[in-house]
Formats: structure tokens, C-alpha cells, sequence
């Protein structure tokens, strides 16, 4: 196993790429790019960073993220009609 941030991941390969995405702000932020990358700079930025760390996968990209924003997560991949599938770690916390 190897382990690199998206800078030094440029240019390389791997087989599975794991993306953790720490906090909900973060999460929010991302989506927000996702669904307007052209809305200013940062996140046009924001969205390169991404492309670049889900560009090195040749067969599997996981993505991890607070369970509080699963359901915008999953509802947005599911307007992009992307397939993924859902593991948890653990039982979800309650609500």
C-alpha cells in the first residue's frame, strides 16, 4: 500500500484510490463544486484536486466521508446517475 496527497499522486497510477473527505463543510463544499464548477475560482480549483485524485484509480475509487452528509452525497451521485455502492463501518449513528 502506498500512501500520497493528490500533489504528489500527479502523474502516477494505482489501482484503488481512497479519497477521505473529513468534515461536513468539506462534503458541503465539494457538492457545491460538483454542481457548479464554474460558479468562481476555488472551486474550479477545488474540483482539479478532485479530478486529479479520482484520475489515478484504474479500478476503483472510494470515497469517505461524515455519515451526516450521506444523504446529499448519495442523492447527488444519483442525479449524475454515477454507480457506487455503499459500505458502512459501523451500525449509522442515531439520528
Amino acid at each position: 500500500m502506498r500512501s500520497s496527497n493528490v500533489h504528489q499522486a500527479k502523474g502516477s497510477e494505482a489501482d484503488a484510490v481512497l479519497i477521505h473527505v473529513s468534515t461536513p463543510q468539506d462534503v458541503s463544499q465539494l457538492l457545491a463544486a460538483w454542481a457548479d464548477p464554474l460558479t468562481d475560482t476555488d472551486n474550479t480549483e477545488l474540483l482539479r484536486v478532485y479530478y486529479v485524485a479520482i484520475t489515478r484509480a484504474r479500478r476503483l475509487v472510494t470515497l469517505t466521508y461524515p455519515y451526516s452528509k450521506h444523504a446529499e452525497v448519495t442523492a447527488h451521485l444519483d442525479v449524475l446517475k454515477a454507480e457506487y455502492q455503499v459500505e458502512l463501518a459501523g451500525p449509522p449513528p442515531e439520528s
